[in-house]
């Protein structure tokens, strides 16, 4: 009798719904980064994937990966999300260097320890006003300043000031020129202040002027 050998080859068709997992993290504060999403798909085993990133609000999204999906279903990719970088411009608007804070969003600010200056003026607020954290977008702040009063006194020994004679100037006021005040039964002589010896009906605080004074009165 004779032998009649079979030979059975085996056929393997690649699975179709092999598993693999997405997994997106963000950074975070401290520049570790933390799961916020994870996604599980199903494709055919050893073919090539380019699992689609994602758009998260104040951060930076990776390029795209492509990826073998292998048998098993062990495949994962992870994705990670840079924070954005936020710039604070700082406009002392005083002829002065803008300063520059950079930092993470969400990041504490390091606001400036002193308030920036200005010849005849005084700072009031920065607009807008400087966040405590850097916040989704860059920007820029610009110190706001109020011109400086100064104050004028009058010693009128009994008379009464002329109703235009003003309280206060400031750095930009125009040339003031003082009017005479008046008193019953008296002469208005002139007026005398800090530093001067004589008598002057005549007294005029001329624009840009920067100091607190003091007039008397001389009947």
């Amino acid at each position: 009798s004779s032998l009649n050998w079979l030979t059975i080859n085996a056929a393997w068709v690649a699975n179709t719904g092999t598993q693999y997992l997405v997994y997106h993290q963000q950074e975070q504060l401290d520049w570790t980064y933390e799961t916020v999403d994870i996604y599980t798909w199903h494709w055919t085993t050893d073919t090539k994937v380019t699992p689609s990133v994602k758009s998260y609000s104040w951060f930076n999204s990776p390029i795209s990966q492509e990826i073998t999906i292998a048998w098993g279903g062990n495949t994962t990719l992870t994705y990670q999300y840079s924070r954005k970088e936020i710039t604070l411009t700082l406009n002392k608007n005083n002829d002065t260097p803008t300063i520059i804070l950079t930092g993470k969003y969400g990041a504490n600010v390091q606001k400036p320890e002193t308030n920036p200056s200005k010849t005849w003026y005084t700072f009031t607020w920065w607009l807008p006003s400087i966040p405590n954290t850097f916040p989704a977008i860059s920007g820029t702040y610009i110190a706001q300043y109020r011109l400086d009063i100064y104050t004028i006194t009058y010693n009128l020994n009994g008379g009464i000031n002329h109703v235009d004679n003003p309280s206060s100037y400031t750095y930009l006021s125009w040339d003031i020129t003082l009017k005479e005040p008046t008193r019953e039964d008296y002469i208005f002589s002139g007026w005398q202040w800090t530093g001067i010896d004589w008598i002057t009906k005549t007294v005029i605080i001329t624009a840009n002027s920067t100091w607190h004074r003091t007039y008397t009165a001389i009947w």
